[in-house]
């Protein structure tokens, strides 16, 4: 298969991937170097994600949330799993995951399907029909010639269906792979000169703990030697730090820092959890000198055989005010034999 980047496949781009006019599918599709070797499972949306246990068939959320009118808002997301914990299906209103798990670099949006081969090998992806107008469907655009290496994933997308406006584009991304980092190179077709970048970093846990990204229009006429030696060397290459993530011993999200303008953070996000389990206690957001923005507590916790949470009671403090909701989990779980 041709270089994506040769001189006969510059239409073909690769950007931020915009979905459903509100969300993106940031970072969706990018692999793991090596020990991995098959497919970007380690970033894929997963049970364990969500703090899901045991069999996890489908989960429905039931959030309940006042205005600050006292008026109950009621939002409601149902995914479902396969047997390997990959979700393959997301329908809902809601424009993003985040705030379902506890992993914060997520920005999935609602009414996604997504397809694997064996349960475990990306196939592809696609809307969910939810608005008639915008459509996108996507896969694996191409592998690494000597390992099964995710190399490439595009998407097709028609926006403004129906309309005078109509548009038809493509995007395309592009992965290279060091040790623990990867570079995630992104174009679209309708700016075919504009290279988004970025670099994931690992721990030895598999976990995500760094992402940086490039300060401007990425060059990719350097090649690919210049983009190694950048994933060694980030900061030499302009590419600032733009997401931080630190685990507790037990290997649980207890800090996320947002960066911005160079390195600078701009948002801390710290979490507590019930003591012996996995469950979020308080969740709090700091600006950039350390003042406190919101929080979000987290009591009252009910659980069902498999120790995940179906009920919860979630007291929410900003400077607007406070306000008490309740969170439900509606879990079904596949058959286990004997």
């Amino acid at each position: 298969m041709k270089n994506p980047w040769g001189k006969t496949a510059i239409t073909v781009g690769v950007v931020s991937l915009l979905l459903s006019g509100c969300s993106t599918l940031r970072d969706f599709y990018l692999d793991r170097p090596d020990d991995v070797a098959r497919q970007p499972n380690h970033l894929m949306p997963t049970k364990q994600m969500l703090g899901l246990k045991g069999p996890v068939k489908s989960v429905t959320y039931q959030m309940t949330r006042p205005d600050f009118t006292g008026q109950p808002v009621a939002n409601e997301v149902h995914l479902e799993f396969n047997q390997l914990g990959y979700i393959t299906d997301i329908e809902g209103k809601e424009e993003s995951l985040s705030k379902y798990g506890q992993l914060r670099h997520w920005d999935l949006p609602a009414n996604t399907e997504i397809r694997y081969q064996d349960n475990d090998i990306l196939d592809g992806i696609e809307d969910g029909g939810a608005d008639p107008r915008y459509s996108f469907k996507g896969e694996p655009h191409h592998y690494g010639d000597n390992s099964n290496n995710l190399k490439g994933f595009y998407i097709d997308h028609v926006k403004d269906a129906g309309t005078s406006a109509e548009k038809k584009y493509r995007t395309l991304e592009y992965y290279l792979y060091a040790g623990p980092r990867y570079m995630a190179l992104k174009r679209d077709n309708r700016e075919p000169d504009v290279t988004e970048a970025r670099i994931f970093e690992f721990d030895t846990e598999n976990r995500l703990v760094k992402i940086f990204s490039h300060e401007d229009n990425y060059p990719v006429e350097e090649g690919n030697r210049a983009a190694y030696d950048a994933m060694s060397k980030p900061g030499e290459y302009r590419f600032s730090l733009e997401k931080e993530f630190d685990y507790d011993f037990k290997g649980r999200l207890v800090r996320v820092m947002d960066t911005k303008n160079l390195g600078r953070y701009k948002t801390e996000w710290r979490y507590t959890y019930i003591i012996n389990t996995d469950f979020p206690n308080l969740v709090s957001s700091y600006d950039d000198e350390g003042n406190p923005m919101h929080s979000l507590e987290y009591l009252d916790y009910q659980k069902d055989a498999y120790d995940n949470w179906v009920e919860r009671t979630v007291n929410s403090r900003s400077g607007q005010g406070n306000l008490n909701g309740n969170d439900k989990r509606i879990i079904t779980y596949y058959q286990v034999e004997d």
